[in-house]
């Protein structure tokens, strides 16, 4: 959910075959260009080329992290040729020191300097930013690229790119270390995981060691009262949901205390009470909210002052509370318009600086019963057919669809959110609108009557599942987060692509399908410059619903970005 008023500086679509609540009539009009498939040769080769990356990520990997965790490096000692040295080939972040929760820079330089070093020696100095024992250091590679110096000849060297993330604790603190380096491979073959020699150099492309005197955060869920052994977990369901629920925060009783209502597809909706104390009452009943023994048929919830008595309503699937400001609600669902119908996001904001909230209702699948959506979608330039909702707000809980004469769909889009910004500095508020299988739009508010639709990427910026608005530079424009996926799989195949069998224009779109989360940088006058990912705010893998917030209160927004869709197993996040 966002808000903004006036004066605020070929696939599949899972979502809506696994949680639509309503009829809807399926059409699948998708059609592949012969100009879009690859060959047979090409998918062969790109195949053959991902099986031996398959080799390295299951027979190599496991035995290299083990070494890591224990310190123990035998394992890269056997696979490495023993003229095998580590040199520098571009930046080295410096050391970043998070003291006592306060972000420091110092100018100290990580371990690898201007002249080589051989391997075993560089993982030691790696290795010793930890306390030497395994249960104190975690570490994760990544397979990044794998890229065979002679396109056609497998048997022969490769190129390769790994990455490699290590968690632990260092006399008792937490340290995190990330580097990306660049391999010369003699060879992969099918035995790689015990073969000699094969690691022939390495180059470090970039790395950072990340410290603080103290853990950033607490685990308090046992302590904090908002626990419900009730709510869905699709690890425990044959049936797999994609949105079960949500989390929803705002004083509702006006005592000083953030509280929090939680939706949840089998446990249903719960109000809690914030007490000031880092814990929370539950106070649905008391508070008026009814408690339905049925399930809801979709969890989507939402907090705004709708009638402008200066305290929060709320919205609740297919009901409406208004907040009497005693800290009881009443349902007010039979006296207001509102058509109050499955949905996948809400942003609200005075779009027509009237003094009155309006709402923007995002959809991912059809929201009517008999409403036509496509079945399959084309992965590039596409939607399900399915426009947003501009709903005015005309007072007492009256509401009208001002989509059309406002030109706010989005063009038929799958949008899971949007959020409202300040995008060019004249203070009307305009939305910027993901798209999950196109390019996403942004709407510059012309003055309350219609939208203009523009761009905030010069190259595609699609296929997006989360967006977050605020000012991480400080320089008093709203910036933009926007959660992509990034697939390490999806690199390695499409550096391997032939890119002379596609239009330029149209491989770059493709290739944007990978390459992970992107900051947008508001240059105040409707442009957005969009900033190098050679930091990690793009590496989140199947990414949703980021948001800003300053994590250690040194006046600076940081990012917190959730990512998974549907992974393996537990614990081992998909991307």
């Amino acid at each position: 959910m966002s808000v903004l008023g006036c004066g605020n500086s070929n696939q599949k679509h899972p979502e809506s075959e696994a949680t639509s609540p309503i009829d809807v009539k399926l059409v699948d009009d998708s059609v592949t260009p012969a100009d879009q498939a690859l060959s047979d040769e090409q998918r062969s080769h790109l195949w053959d080329v991902e099986h031996l990356g398959f080799v390295i990520e299951r027979t190599v990997f496991p035995l290299l992290k083990q070494g890591m965790n224990s310190g123990d490096f035998s394992a890269w000692e056997l696979a490495t040729n023993k003229t095998c040295v580590v040199v520098p080939v571009e930046t080295i972040q410096p050391i970043s020191h998070l003291q006592n929760q306060v972000s420091q820079t110092s100018s100290n330089r990580p371990d690898i300097h201007s002249d080589s070093i051989p391997l075993m020696r560089w993982l030691e100095q790696l290795r010793s930013h930890f306390d030497p024992t395994a249960n104190h250091c975690r570490s994760s590679i990544g397979l990044v690229r794998l890229i065979p110096t002679e396109r056609d000849e497998l048997a022969g060297s490769f190129n390769s790119v790994w990455r490699m993330r290590i968690a632990g604790t260092k006399d008792s603190k937490p340290v995190e270390l990330e580097t990306e380096f660049a391999l010369t491979l003699s060879n992969v073959s099918e035995d790689v995981g015990t073969a000699a020699d094969w690691i022939q150099g390495v180059s470090v492309i970039n790395q950072r060691v990340i410290s603080s005197q103290q853990s950033l955060f607490e685990d308090w869920t046992a302590r904090s009262g908002l626990v419900s052994e009730g709510r869905r977990d699709n690890w425990n369901e044959v049936a797999f949901k994609p949105n079960t629920g949500g989390v929803y925060v705002t004083d509702y009783d006006e005592d000083g205390h953030l509280d929090v209502f939680i939706d949840d597809l089998d446990d249903g909706n719960r109000l809690y009470r914030g007490t000031g104390q880092g814990t929370f009452v539950e106070s649905t009943l008391k508070a008026g909210i009814v408690r339905s023994e049925d399930p809801p048929l979709w969890a989507l919830s939402c907090w705004a002052d709708f009638d402008g008595d200066g305290d929060d309503d709320l919205i609740t699937e297919d009901q409406l509370y208004e907040n009497l400001g005693n800290g009881t609600f009443k349902e007010i669902t039979d006296h207001t318009n509102l058509p109050l119908t499955p949905a996948a996001g809400y942003a609200i904001g005075d779009y027509n600086c009237d003094g009155r909230i309006d709402l923007y209702v995002c959809h991912t699948s059809a929201y009517r019963a008999g409403q036509e959506q496509k079945s399959r979608v084309k992965w590039i330039d596409d939607g399900l057919g399915i426009d947003n909702v501009l709903l005015r707000n005309d007072g007492d809980w009256q509401f009208t669809d001002v989509t059309a004469e406002t030109k706010t769909g989005g063009n038929g889009s799958s949008c899971f959110s949007a959020v409202w910004i300040n995008a060019n500095g004249d203070r009307w508020p305009d939305l910027f609108a993901i798209n999950e299988f196109g390019r996403n739009s942004l709407l510059l508010n012309q003055k309350g009557e219609t939208f203009l639709e523009s761009d905030v990427d010069p190259v595609f910026g699609g296929f997006s599942m989360g967006v977050s608005a605020g000012d991480y530079d400080n320089d008093g424009l709203t910036d933009l987060y926007v959660a992509n996926m990034y697939s390490k799989a999806g690199n390695r195949i499409l550096a391997n692509v032939d890119t002379s069998e596609y239009p330029q224009e149209l491989f770059d779109k493709i290739n944007e399908g990978t390459k992970g989360s992107k900051l947008y940088r508001n240059r105040g006058d409707g442009t957005f410059e969009t900033i190098s990912p050679e930091d990690s705010v793009a590496y989140v893998g199947w990414a949703y619903g980021p948001t800003f917030f300053d994590l250690n209160n040194d006046g600076w927004l940081d990012i917190y970005a959730t990512a998974g869709f549907k992974s393996v197993k537990r614990g081992e996040p998909d991307g």
